[in-house]
């Protein structure tokens, strides 16, 4: 029950008033229940997604107003990643996409193979691995252009997914390869920058 905030489970009971025992032992023993705190966690969830959405459109108005190009697309993104985690993937695709447009219109490669990658993996999650395919491609040259290892990184494990579903092990594993390099490539760049700060603390 510590897991939830009070308002929470409140708005969870108001929709069965009828429902909720005046005894307070009761009332106890079904916050604890695990169906309940499920729902608390599920509707606590949501409403989260929900004003994160709210705040980037916010913030996609400031950057609007001040022809920020490039923040724009990144907002557009935000919200597409937002909208592709709740399984809204129409609206996903149609963020994604507009982001897309500025990214190439601004000349952002890095973003661009960012935003491929991303719809690369919207399309695989709906079951798309064709087009999945030829936008991951897209991705992976252009992040390997400008040596973007989160990039690779992220797309490297979207073409190892869609090979392996096409029944593809060769290249699956070539893809599995490299998403490994670029794992491990990460992860000695982060192990660098701890070690600088806990020289310099």
């Amino acid at each position: 029950m510590e897991h939830f905030e009070s308002g929470l489970l409140m708005e969870v009971f108001q929709d069965c008033q009828e429902f909720v025992p005046s005894n307070l032992d009761a009332l106890l023993k079904i916050l604890k229940d695990p169906i309940v705190c499920s729902l608390a966690h599920e509707q606590k969830t949501a409403n989260w997604e929900q004003r994160r959405v709210l705040r980037k459109k916010k913030s996609l108005k400031i950057k609007e107003d001040l022809g920020d190009k490039s923040g724009i697309a990144n907002i557009y993104n935000h919200i597409g990643t937002i909208c592709e985690k709740q399984g809204n993937y129409e609206q996903a695709l149609e963020y994604y996409q507009e982001g897309l447009k500025i990214k190439i219109e601004i000349g952002d490669k890095m973003g661009t193979a960012g935003t491929y990658s991303n719809l690369g993996r919207l399309f695989f999650m709906k079951g798309k691995y064709s087009k999945a395919l030829s936008i991951g491609k897209k991705a992976l040259d252009l992040a390997q252009e400008v040596g973007a290892v989160i990039e690779i990184k992220a797309v490297s494990e979207l073409l190892f997914d869609v090979y392996k579903m096409n029944g593809q092990p060769a290249k699956a594993l070539e893809m599995y390869k490299l998403y490994i390099e670029m794992r491990d490539s990460l992860n000695s760049i982060e192990n660098k920058e701890a070690g600088i700060k806990l020289e310099y603390k």
